[in-house]
C-alpha cells in the first residue's frame, strides 16, 4: 500500500453549507458543497495536489523544514561543529513561512518574494540583510529541484527577481564599515586588560579576522626562524576546502610570546585571565575591601560565575564598547581593526601587499576594506589640485 496515494475527499462543511477536503491538517473551502462551479473547484485541487509532477504537492513549510534538516547535515566546520549558516538559513525564511506557509511551491511567484521583501523592510532589516535572505530562499528552491523534492522550472523562474537597489523607497542602507583613528585605537587600548590589548595589537599587526585571533593555539602556529605561521581551524573559505596560511611577523610574535604560558591546546587570549585582572584591578582600587567574612550567607555559599577560558567575537566587541565609553571616544567594533591594517597596508606598502595581508581573491573585494584610495586622491588634490 505504500505506493497507493489516497485522495483527500469532497465533503459537506455542515455550519456553513460548503464543499471542503481535509489536506496536510487544513480545511480547504471549494464553494458551495454539491454545485458545479464547487465540483471543478475540488477537480482543480486534486489536480494540483496529485496528477502533477513528483513534488508538486509539497508545500512552503514543509520545504523550509526539509531544507533546514538538510542544513544541519551539511553546513558543518572542519571540526564538526555547526555553521552559522544554520543560523541564518533558520532567520531567512523566517517570512516566507509565516506569509506563505500553506502555500505550494509550485504556485509561489515573484509576487511571493515580492511580499516577503515587503515585510522584511516593514521590520526595518537593512538592504543588505534583505538581499542575502532572499537569496538564501532562492538557494532553497535550487536545492529542491536539484535533489527531487519538486518538480524542475521553479528556481529559474524565481531567479529573475532581483534583489532592492540603493534608494529603493524604505529599505535602510547601513554606511560603510570604516577604518579607526589611531588615537581612538591607542584610547581604548589604555581602557581594556592587557589581554584584549593585545588581541587589538595583533589585529592590528596581521589583519586577521576577529574569530580568527580568538581562536589562536600555540599548536596552530608554526615557529619559523623569522616568520611564524599561523593555520587557524576555521575560516571564511574552510568550506571550499582552501587552507589558510597567516604570517605572524616580529611585532605581533612580541605581542604574543608575553602568554607564551599557555597550554598548547588552550586559547592563547583567555577571557578568564582577562575577568581575573579586573577583579584584581577593582579589589586595588576599593576604598574599603569587606573581609569575606562579612558577606552575606547566601553570597558566600554561592559559587560565582565563571567566565569562559575563550573570548567570543561578541565578548571582545563588548570589551572594546565599554572601553570606548570610558575613554570618551566614539564607538568602534573589532572587525573595523581589519579595515584599518588593510588601509595602513596599502598606504605603506601598496596595494598588492594589502590584498596578500587580507588574503582576498579579488582586488574589488580589498577595495572594501582599504581607504587608502581616497587618502592618495586628498592629498593629490591638496597639492596639486
Amino acid at each position: 500500500m505504500g505506493g497507493v496515494r489516497i485522495a483527500p475527499s469532497y465533503r459537506v462543511h455542515a455550519p456553513s453549507g460548503n464543499g471542503c477536503s481535509w489536506w496536510r491538517g487544513k480545511l480547504h473551502y471549494h464553494g458551495k458543497h454539491g454545485t458545479r462551479e464547487s465540483i471543478e473547484r475540488y477537480a482543480l485541487f486534486l489536480h494540483r495536489v496529485y496528477e502533477t509532477a513528483p513534488g508538486s504537492a509539497l508545500t512552503v513549510r514543509d520545504l523550509c523544514s526539509r531544507y533546514f534538516r538538510f542544513a544541519l547535515e551539511h553546513f558543518r566546520r572542519p571540526d564538526g561543529k555547526l555553521s552559522t549558516e544554520v543560523r541564518d538559513i533558520r532567520m531567512s525564511v523566517r517570512e516566507l513561512s509565516e506569509l506563505f506557509g500553506e502555500t505550494l511551491v509550485v504556485d509561489m511567484t515573484m509576487a511571493t518574494l515580492g511580499e516577503v521583501r515587503r515585510t522584511m523592510i516593514e521590520r526595518e532589516l537593512s538592504r543588505g540583510v534583505v538581499n542575502q535572505r532572499l537569496r538564501r530562499i532562492k538557494r532553497m528552491v535550487r536545492v529542491a529541484e536539484r535533489e527531487g523534492w519538486i518538480p524542475p522550472g521553479k528556481y529559474s523562474e524565481l531567479q529573475a527577481f532581483d534583489g532592492l537597489r540603493s534608494g529603493f523607497a524604505g529599505a535602510i542602507d547601513h554606511p560603510a564599515v570604516l577604518d579607526v583613528p589611531k588615537l581612538w585605537i591607542d584610547a581604548v587600548r589604555r581602557e581594556v586588560s592587557p589581554v584584549v590589548r593585545a588581541m587589538i595589537d595583533v589585529l592590528l599587526f596581521t589583519g586577521m579576522r576577529p574569530g580568527e585571533v580568538i581562536g589562536m593555539r600555540w599548536e596552530l602556529i608554526d615557529k619559523n626562524p623569522d616568520v611564524w605561521t599561523y593555520r587557524p581551524e576555521t575560516h571564511k573559505g574552510a568550506w571550499l576546502g582552501e587552507r589558510k596560511e597567516i604570517p605572524i611577523g616580529p611585532q605581533a610574535q612580541a605581542v604574543l610570546n608575553e602568554f607564551r604560558a599557555r597550554p598548547r591546546t588552550a586559547p592563547i587570549f583567555s577571557a578568564a585571565e582577562s575577568a581575573a585582572w579586573w577583579r584584581a584591578l577593582r579589589r586595588a582600587r576599593a576604598k574599603c575591601p569587606r573581609p569575606e567574612c562579612r558577606l552575606a550567607p547566601e553570597r558566600a555559599t554561592r559559587l560565582p560565575r565563571m567566565p569562559r577560558d575563550r573570548f567570543s567575537v561578541g565578548s571582545l566587541d563588548v570589551a572594546i564598547a565599554r572601553a570606548c565609553l570610558r575613554a570618551g571616544v566614539p564607538h568602534w567594533h573589532s572587525h573595523q581593526l581589519r579595515h584599518t591594517a588593510a588601509t595602513w597596508a596599502h598606504r605603506d606598502v601598496g596595494w598588492d601587499a594589502a590584498q596578500a595581508m587580507l588574503f582576498q581573491r579579488t582586488s574589488a573585494m580589498t577595495d572594501r576594506y582599504s581607504k587608502a584610495r581616497k587618502l592618495i586622491a586628498w592629498k593629490l588634490a591638496k597639492e596639486r589640485g
